[in-house]
């Protein structure tokens, strides 16, 4: 569990990021989500 404070772990997982035909399904990676220098808010939970 990370607590305040600590790193959030660096990760490259498939992400749902669309409804369009297609392109519903994208790799993203912490590396290109912090390029932009601004706050992150992640969010996810268990497929089953």
């Amino acid at each position: 569990m990370i607590s305040i404070g600590q790193k959030f772990p660096d990760f490259e997982l498939e992400a749902c990021v669309s409804r369009e035909k297609g392109k519903e399904f994208q790799m993203v990676s912490s590396t290109e989500l912090r390029k932009g220098g601004k706050w992150l808010v992640v969010f996810f939970w268990p497929v089953t």
